[in-house]
């Protein structure tokens, strides 16, 4: 249009000065100058595979906004300022971390304790004691391990223990069901099921 302003160029290879279109874009466009997180549901997930989190915070603007950590891309959900953000973080290593979100590819959060997301590793069982006991079951065990976080569950094969009883991240103790022969040990947390190693092998003593 005969505008009297020149052609609306936008910018391209070897034009080191924008053109009035790109110019005007930053001069009118709405302008995000920080945004923050101020909590992020649930705090706690599994490293090993793809988490669900709702982040709330302040200064996401309209469209769609990117939960980071680390050089870690989460898949973008749509955003409005005063409305939590519904995004999926990736499979990462263990360990805890600050989610930063990143608004309109402009600015990037700050970094604050109510950020924090803690990637957890599977469980890992390193002792049994006792590693055997009576058939007919009702043997109490403690099991030695880490990453004991969250809701907790034991098989022996394929059998559930009951009683579980959550001492810390290391050690938890549980009844043994009934049953034969030796068996492994497994143990279900929220970062996955521990793998099956001699450490686990619990052998039940004929009656």
């Amino acid at each position: 249009m005969a505008t009297g302003l020149g052609t609306p160029l936008l910018a391209y290879p070897g034009n080191y000065f924008p053109g009035l279109a790109a110019l005007t874009c930053f001069m009118t466009g709405t302008k995000l100058t920080r945004s923050l997180v101020t909590g992020v549901s649930p705090k706690l997930g599994p490293s090993n595979r793809p988490t669900r989190v709702t982040i709330g915070g302040s200064g996401f603007l309209p469209g769609r906004g990117r939960p980071a950590r680390g050089r870690h891309q989460g898949d973008s959900g749509l955003v409005r300022d005063g409305h939590p953000l519904h995004g999926v973080l990736p499979a990462t290593r263990p360990g805890t971390d600050n989610l930063v979100m990143s608004v309109a590819d402009l600015t990037v959060s700050s970094l604050v304790a109510r950020d924090r997301f803690t990637f957890e590793a599977a469980p890992r069982v390193v002792a049994l004691v006792p590693d055997t006991g009576p058939a007919n079951g009702s043997e109490r065990v403690t099991i030695r391990g880490s990453d004991f976080v969250g809701k907790v569950s034991v098989r022996f094969g394929s059998e559930l223990g009951t009683r579980i009883r959550v001492l810390s991240s290391s050690e938890i103790t549980v009844t043994a069901p009934a049953g034969s022969g030796g068996v492994y040990v497994t143990v279900s947390a929220i970062g996955g099921v521990s793998n099956p190693t001699t450490s686990d092998k619990y052998r039940y003593a004929p009656a």
